[in-house]
């Protein structure tokens, strides 16, 4: 019980964080409509407890690092941090004019690593 509890309280903590991100152009990325589509995983239009608490079960596990069923408070910090680095990297985008790749998206083409140009034959010498 006191880990279900735990589990519905970090699901409230990290709710609004999701709900509310911004995305590349200035408009919220999150919003019910992205909640819905993320966490109503039969597409019937509602989210049962299952969905719910199975969402919130994998960020238990993204946060328990050594998967022992606990989040220990270094555990929380460090997922804290790599949250607050993710998120100055999209700002960081933002600001520069770069469209910032948003969790659960895929890159643009245009942000895929070109391919390296083909060596240009060397020269040889005139004789």
């Amino acid at each position: 019980m006191k880990k279900l509890l735990g589990l519905a309280a970090l699901g409230l903590i990290l709710t609004p964080a999701l709900v509310h991100a911004e995305g590349p152009d200035g408009k919220h990325k999150w919003g019910p409509e992205k909640f819905f589509e993320k966490q109503d995983t039969d597409k019937n239009g509602t989210i049962s407890k299952t969905e719910f608490m199975t969402h919130h079960e994998d960020k238990f596990k993204e946060i328990d690092a050594d998967g022992n069923g606990e989040i220990t408070m270094d555990e929380s910090k460090a997922h804290h941090e790599a949250m607050k680095a993710k998120h100055k990297a999209r700002k960081e985008a933002k600001e520069a004019g770069e469209e910032a790749p948003v969790e659960g998206e895929a890159p643009a083409a245009a942000d895929a690593p070109a391919e390296a140009p083909a060596e240009a034959p060397a020269e040889t010498p005139a004789e």
